[in-house]
C-alpha cells in the first residue's frame, strides 16, 4: 500500500486495529522517505553529513516542509526547537548551520542550486543565508513532491 492509498483509506471508516497498523506503517515509510529525499538534496548541494550542521540543517528542512512558518523566524522559532532536540544552545545550531553551508557551497551541483535557489541571489559565488538556503530547499522539495502527484 502506498501514500495514495493511505489518503484514500483516511476517507472511510477503519474497521481493524490491522487497519490502523498499516496505516502507522505507511505514514512511518513516508516520513522516513522525506528524510532520504532531503539527505540526496543536501549531498547534490555539496553538504557532508559528517559536518556537525548537516543534521541541524537536514532537520531544520524537514520542519520547515511540514509547517512554512517555522522558516520565517528562523532564531524564534527553528533554532531553538533543533538546539532542545540535539541538546545544544540555539546560537551554536545557527554557528554550525551557517558553517555547513558556507564549506559546501563550492561543492554544489550547480545546476541544481540555479533550480532550487533561481533568482534568491545576486550572484554565482552568493552563498545563500541560512533562512533561505533551508526555505528555498523546503519549497524545492515541497514542490516535487506535489508535482510527483
Amino acid at each position: 500500500m502506498d501514500i495514495n492509498v493511505f489518503c484514500n483509506k483516511m476517507d472511510t471508516k477503519m474497521d481493524t486495529a490491522s487497519d490502523v497498523i498499516t496505516l502507522l506503517d505507511i505514514l512511518k515509510g513516508a516520513i522516513m522517505n522525506i528524510g532520504r529525499r532531503i539527505s540526496r538534496i543536501l549531498m547534490l548541494l555539496g553538504n557532508q553529513p559528517s559536518v556537525k550542521g548537516y543534521q541541524y540543517i537536514k532537520k531544520g528542512i524537514a520542519y520547515c516542509m511540514r509547517d512554512p512558518r517555522s522558516v520565517t523566524n528562523l532564531s524564534q522559532l527553528l533554532y531553538p526547537k533543533l538546539a532542545e532536540e540535539f541538546g545544544t544552545t540555539s546560537a551554536a545550531v545557527e554557528r554550525a548551520a551557517r558553517s555547513a553551508i558556507k564549506e559546501s557551497w563550492h561543492r554544489r551541483d550547480r545546476e541544481l542550486s540555479k533550480e532550487i535557489f533561481s533568482n534568491s541571489l545576486q550572484g554565482s559565488d552568493d552563498i545563500p543565508s541560512n533562512s533561505l538556503y533551508i526555505a528555498a530547499v523546503a519549497e524545492w522539495l515541497n514542490d516535487e513532491e506535489e508535482k510527483a502527484f
